[in-house]
Protein backbone atom coordinates (compact mmCIF):
# COMPACT_ATOMS: atom_id res chain seq x y z
CA UNK A 1 0.00 0.00 0.00
CA UNK A 2 3.16 2.22 0.03
CA UNK A 3 3.56 2.73 -3.61
CA UNK A 4 3.28 6.50 -3.85
CA UNK A 5 6.04 7.93 -1.96
CA UNK A 6 7.73 4.95 0.09
CA UNK A 7 10.22 4.35 -2.09
CA UNK A 8 11.47 7.88 -1.99
CA UNK A 9 11.47 8.31 1.68
CA UNK A 10 12.62 4.77 3.09
CA UNK A 11 16.48 5.12 2.30
CA UNK A 12 16.08 8.80 3.85
CA UNK A 13 14.13 7.93 7.03
CA UNK A 14 16.75 5.10 7.32
CA UNK A 15 20.22 7.83 6.50
CA UNK A 16 18.27 9.66 9.21
CA UNK A 17 17.93 7.14 11.59
CA UNK A 18 21.33 5.71 11.15
CA UNK A 19 22.58 9.34 11.48
CA UNK A 20 20.92 9.78 14.83
CA UNK A 21 22.03 6.27 15.57
CA UNK A 22 25.83 6.74 14.77
CA UNK A 23 25.91 10.28 16.89
CA UNK A 24 24.32 8.85 20.14
CA UNK A 25 21.43 10.57 20.26
CA UNK A 26 19.39 7.24 20.08
CA UNK A 27 19.36 4.70 23.24
CA UNK A 28 19.93 0.86 22.25
CA UNK A 29 16.58 -0.19 20.47
CA UNK A 30 15.08 3.46 20.15
CA UNK A 31 15.36 2.84 16.37
CA UNK A 32 13.11 0.11 16.37
CA UNK A 33 10.17 2.58 17.49
CA UNK A 34 8.02 4.46 14.72
CA UNK A 35 9.89 8.03 14.64
CA UNK A 36 8.65 8.84 11.73
CA UNK A 37 5.36 8.24 9.87
CA UNK A 38 5.23 7.07 6.52
CA UNK A 39 2.30 8.77 4.10
CA UNK A 40 1.04 6.58 1.43
CA UNK A 41 -1.17 7.05 -1.42
CA UNK A 42 -3.85 4.47 -1.10
CA UNK A 43 -6.70 4.18 -3.48
CA UNK A 44 -10.46 2.53 -3.54
CA UNK A 45 -10.30 0.78 -6.73
CA UNK A 46 -12.21 -1.60 -8.57
CA UNK A 47 -11.34 -3.83 -11.08
CA UNK A 48 -13.10 -2.60 -14.26
CA UNK A 49 -12.75 -5.84 -16.18
CA UNK A 50 -14.60 -8.04 -13.90
CA UNK A 51 -17.42 -5.37 -12.85
CA UNK A 52 -18.61 -3.53 -15.80
CA UNK A 53 -20.73 -1.05 -14.08
CA UNK A 54 -17.26 0.49 -12.88
CA UNK A 55 -17.37 4.34 -13.42
CA UNK A 56 -13.54 5.79 -14.41
CA UNK A 57 -12.83 8.91 -11.91
CA UNK A 58 -9.66 10.05 -13.68
CA UNK A 59 -7.85 7.53 -15.37
CA UNK A 60 -7.90 3.93 -16.16
CA UNK A 61 -4.98 2.05 -14.81
CA UNK A 62 -3.82 -1.16 -17.13
CA UNK A 63 -6.15 -3.31 -15.44
CA UNK A 64 -8.78 -1.24 -15.80
CA UNK A 65 -9.23 0.58 -12.41
CA UNK A 66 -9.90 4.22 -11.60
CA UNK A 67 -7.93 6.48 -9.02
CA UNK A 68 -10.18 7.22 -6.20
CA UNK A 69 -7.06 9.84 -4.81
CA UNK A 70 -7.84 8.53 -1.16
CA UNK A 71 -4.76 8.71 1.08
CA UNK A 72 -3.87 7.59 4.49
CA UNK A 73 -0.46 7.45 6.62
CA UNK A 74 0.89 4.37 7.91
CA UNK A 75 3.65 3.79 10.74
CA UNK A 76 6.38 0.88 10.45
CA UNK A 77 4.54 -0.31 13.44
CA UNK A 78 1.28 -0.24 13.86
CA UNK A 79 -1.92 1.23 11.77
CA UNK A 80 -3.40 4.61 12.04
CA UNK A 81 -6.89 4.21 9.75
CA UNK A 82 -7.29 5.77 6.62
CA UNK A 83 -8.23 9.93 6.78
CA UNK A 84 -9.37 11.86 3.65
CA UNK A 85 -7.49 13.91 1.53
CA UNK A 86 -8.39 17.24 3.66
CA UNK A 87 -7.30 15.93 6.48
CA UNK A 88 -3.53 15.22 5.14
CA UNK A 89 -3.44 18.70 3.84
CA UNK A 90 -4.45 19.96 7.02
CA UNK A 91 -1.75 17.38 8.85
CA UNK A 92 0.79 17.51 6.60
CA UNK A 93 0.73 19.69 3.63
CA UNK A 94 4.31 19.02 2.31
CA UNK A 95 3.65 15.37 2.22
CA UNK A 96 0.39 15.82 0.63
CA UNK A 97 2.32 18.25 -2.14
CA UNK A 98 4.92 15.41 -3.26
CA UNK A 99 1.96 12.98 -3.23
CA UNK A 100 0.31 14.85 -5.83
CA UNK A 101 3.26 15.68 -7.49
CA UNK A 102 4.21 12.10 -7.97
CA UNK A 103 0.60 10.92 -8.88
CA UNK A 104 0.62 13.46 -11.74
CA UNK A 105 3.86 12.17 -12.96
CA UNK A 106 2.84 8.95 -13.24
CA UNK A 107 -0.50 9.67 -15.07
CA UNK A 108 1.31 11.91 -17.22
CA UNK A 109 3.74 8.85 -18.01
CA UNK A 110 0.50 6.43 -18.65
CA UNK A 111 -0.97 8.80 -20.96
CA UNK A 112 2.16 9.56 -22.93
CA UNK A 113 2.74 5.81 -22.95
CA UNK A 114 -1.07 5.45 -24.59
CA UNK A 115 -0.17 7.67 -27.17
CA UNK A 116 3.04 6.88 -28.29
CA UNK A 117 4.16 3.58 -26.24
CA UNK A 118 7.87 3.25 -24.97
CA UNK A 119 9.46 6.18 -27.20
CA UNK A 120 6.50 8.54 -26.58
CA UNK A 121 7.10 9.07 -22.83
CA UNK A 122 9.80 11.81 -23.09
CA UNK A 123 11.25 13.94 -20.49
CA UNK A 124 9.76 17.74 -21.44
CA UNK A 125 6.48 16.41 -22.67
CA UNK A 126 5.99 14.46 -19.34
CA UNK A 127 7.44 17.48 -17.19
CA UNK A 128 4.77 19.73 -19.51
CA UNK A 129 1.69 17.60 -19.12
CA UNK A 130 2.47 17.00 -15.34
CA UNK A 131 3.71 20.86 -14.59
CA UNK A 132 6.12 19.39 -12.72
CA UNK A 133 10.16 20.71 -13.64
CA UNK A 134 13.04 18.86 -14.71
CA UNK A 135 14.76 19.05 -11.55
CA UNK A 136 11.55 17.32 -9.65
CA UNK A 137 11.15 14.89 -11.75
CA UNK A 138 14.77 13.58 -11.67
CA UNK A 139 14.48 14.08 -8.15
CA UNK A 140 11.67 11.93 -7.81
CA UNK A 141 12.44 9.21 -10.22
CA UNK A 142 15.72 7.84 -12.15
CA UNK A 143 14.61 6.85 -15.44
CA UNK A 144 11.34 7.22 -17.50
CA UNK A 145 11.44 2.82 -17.12
CA UNK A 146 11.82 3.40 -13.08
CA UNK A 147 8.36 5.65 -13.81
CA UNK A 148 6.34 3.18 -16.06
CA UNK A 149 7.25 0.57 -13.40
CA UNK A 150 5.67 2.69 -10.22
CA UNK A 151 2.76 2.99 -12.38
CA UNK A 152 2.09 -0.26 -13.49
CA UNK A 153 3.19 -2.12 -9.60
CA UNK A 154 0.04 1.02 -8.83
CA UNK A 155 -2.06 -1.41 -11.86
CA UNK A 156 -1.31 -4.65 -10.43
CA UNK A 157 -1.74 -3.67 -6.99
CA UNK A 158 -5.42 -3.17 -8.26
CA UNK A 159 -5.61 -6.79 -9.44
CA UNK A 160 -3.81 -8.45 -6.11
CA UNK A 161 -6.74 -6.50 -4.32
CA UNK A 162 -9.23 -7.88 -6.44
CA UNK A 163 -7.92 -11.90 -5.92
CA UNK A 164 -7.81 -10.68 -2.37
CA UNK A 165 -11.50 -10.56 -2.05
CA UNK A 166 -12.38 -12.77 -5.13
CA UNK A 167 -10.35 -16.28 -5.36
CA UNK A 168 -9.05 -16.89 -8.76
CA UNK A 169 -11.94 -19.24 -10.69
CA UNK A 170 -11.19 -23.17 -11.31
CA UNK A 171 -11.94 -26.14 -9.80
CA UNK A 172 -8.03 -27.43 -10.64
CA UNK A 173 -4.70 -25.97 -10.60
CA UNK A 174 -4.65 -26.15 -14.50
CA UNK A 175 -8.27 -24.58 -14.59
CA UNK A 176 -7.13 -21.48 -12.18
CA UNK A 177 -3.64 -20.52 -13.93
CA UNK A 178 -5.65 -20.80 -17.02
CA UNK A 179 -8.03 -17.97 -15.54
CA UNK A 180 -5.06 -15.81 -14.69
CA UNK A 181 -3.18 -15.65 -17.94
CA UNK A 182 -6.70 -14.94 -19.70
CA UNK A 183 -7.27 -12.04 -18.09
CA UNK A 184 -3.93 -10.91 -17.15
CA UNK A 185 -3.04 -11.09 -20.60
CA UNK A 186 -6.35 -9.85 -21.88
CA UNK A 187 -5.93 -7.02 -19.97
CA UNK A 188 -2.36 -6.20 -21.56
CA UNK A 189 -3.65 -6.27 -25.29
CA UNK A 190 -6.27 -4.43 -24.61
CA UNK A 191 -4.13 -1.19 -24.14
CA UNK A 192 -1.17 -2.05 -25.93
CA UNK A 193 1.17 0.88 -26.20
CA UNK A 194 1.13 1.27 -22.77
CA UNK A 195 1.76 -2.44 -21.67
CA UNK A 196 4.55 -3.10 -24.54
CA UNK A 197 6.04 0.37 -22.95
CA UNK A 198 5.79 -1.75 -19.40
CA UNK A 199 7.36 -5.26 -20.45
CA UNK A 200 10.58 -2.78 -22.22
CA UNK A 201 10.79 -1.20 -18.47
CA UNK A 202 11.04 -4.51 -17.41
CA UNK A 203 13.68 -5.75 -19.52
CA UNK A 204 15.49 -2.66 -19.61
CA UNK A 205 18.11 -3.55 -16.68
CA UNK A 206 18.10 0.34 -15.98
CA UNK A 207 19.30 1.60 -12.86
CA UNK A 208 16.54 1.71 -10.37
CA UNK A 209 13.96 0.67 -12.67
CA UNK A 210 15.81 -3.67 -12.07
CA UNK A 211 14.59 -2.97 -8.32
CA UNK A 212 10.63 -2.39 -9.37
CA UNK A 213 11.26 -4.78 -12.13
CA UNK A 214 12.18 -7.53 -9.60
CA UNK A 215 9.55 -6.93 -7.32
CA UNK A 216 6.77 -6.85 -10.01
CA UNK A 217 8.48 -10.37 -10.72
CA UNK A 218 8.12 -11.79 -7.50
CA UNK A 219 4.15 -10.25 -6.62
CA UNK A 220 3.41 -12.06 -10.48
CA UNK A 221 4.91 -15.11 -9.33
CA UNK A 222 2.55 -15.26 -5.85
CA UNK A 223 -0.36 -14.57 -7.88
CA UNK A 224 0.67 -17.20 -9.53
CA UNK A 225 1.41 -19.41 -6.87
CA UNK A 226 -2.11 -19.03 -5.01
CA UNK A 227 -3.65 -19.98 -8.42
CA UNK A 228 -1.55 -23.14 -8.98
CA UNK A 229 -1.66 -24.53 -5.03
CA UNK A 230 -5.54 -23.29 -4.44
CA UNK A 231 -3.88 -20.95 -1.55
CA UNK A 232 -6.12 -18.19 -0.59
CA UNK A 233 -4.40 -15.46 -1.58
CA UNK A 234 -3.09 -12.83 0.84
CA UNK A 235 -0.89 -9.79 -0.70
CA UNK A 236 2.68 -9.92 0.61
CA UNK A 237 3.09 -7.15 3.31
CA UNK A 238 4.58 -3.79 1.99
CA UNK A 239 4.53 -5.77 -1.21
CA UNK A 240 7.70 -7.78 -0.44
CA UNK A 241 7.83 -11.35 -1.75
CA UNK A 242 10.22 -14.24 -0.66
CA UNK A 243 11.00 -16.14 -3.74
CA UNK A 244 11.40 -19.25 -1.84
CA UNK A 245 8.18 -19.87 -1.25
CA UNK A 246 6.68 -19.69 -4.41
CA UNK A 247 5.97 -23.08 -5.56
CA UNK A 248 8.74 -24.03 -8.59
CA UNK A 249 5.98 -24.37 -10.94
CA UNK A 250 4.48 -20.62 -10.02
CA UNK A 251 7.93 -19.38 -10.89
CA UNK A 252 8.40 -21.35 -13.91
CA UNK A 253 5.14 -20.41 -15.33
CA UNK A 254 6.07 -16.53 -14.31
CA UNK A 255 9.36 -16.34 -16.14
CA UNK A 256 7.53 -18.35 -19.27
CA UNK A 257 5.15 -15.59 -19.43
CA UNK A 258 7.43 -13.09 -19.48
CA UNK A 259 9.04 -14.73 -22.11
CA UNK A 260 6.09 -14.70 -23.75
CA UNK A 261 5.27 -10.68 -23.61
CA UNK A 262 8.78 -9.78 -24.79
CA UNK A 263 7.55 -12.13 -28.04
CA UNK A 264 4.08 -10.29 -28.18
CA UNK A 265 5.85 -7.07 -27.33
CA UNK A 266 7.95 -7.75 -30.89
CA UNK A 267 5.07 -8.90 -32.72
CA UNK A 268 6.03 -12.45 -32.59
CA UNK A 269 2.91 -14.01 -30.66
CA UNK A 270 -0.75 -12.27 -30.95
CA UNK A 271 -2.49 -12.11 -27.27
CA UNK A 272 -4.06 -16.20 -28.55
CA UNK A 273 -0.80 -17.73 -28.47
CA UNK A 274 0.37 -16.55 -25.29
CA UNK A 275 -2.69 -18.23 -23.39
CA UNK A 276 -2.43 -21.05 -25.65
CA UNK A 277 1.46 -21.52 -24.86
CA UNK A 278 0.76 -20.49 -20.84
CA UNK A 279 -1.67 -23.38 -20.55
CA UNK A 280 0.68 -26.00 -22.52
CA UNK A 281 3.02 -25.04 -20.23
CA UNK A 282 1.20 -25.45 -17.35
CA UNK A 283 -0.06 -28.57 -18.52
CA UNK A 284 3.71 -29.99 -19.55
CA UNK A 285 4.16 -29.02 -15.54
CA UNK A 286 1.55 -31.10 -14.45
CA UNK A 287 2.89 -34.19 -15.62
Amino acid sequence: ELRIIRDHLRAKLIEAVERKRLAGKLRDGAEDRPILARVAGREDRTFAALDPAFEVHIRPGLFGIGRAGQHDIRRPRGHIPPIDPATLVAADPAAAERIDRIRRILDAAVSLADEGGFEGVRARELCDRANVSMGTLYRCYESKEEILLHAFSDDFEALEKHFTSRPIEGETSLDRVDTFFRLATSSFAARPHYARAVVGAMSSGQGKAVVRASQLTARIMWVIHCAWTGERYVAPVEGEVDLGDVHPIGRMLGHVWFAMLVGWKGALYTPDQVVAEMRSSAQLAQR
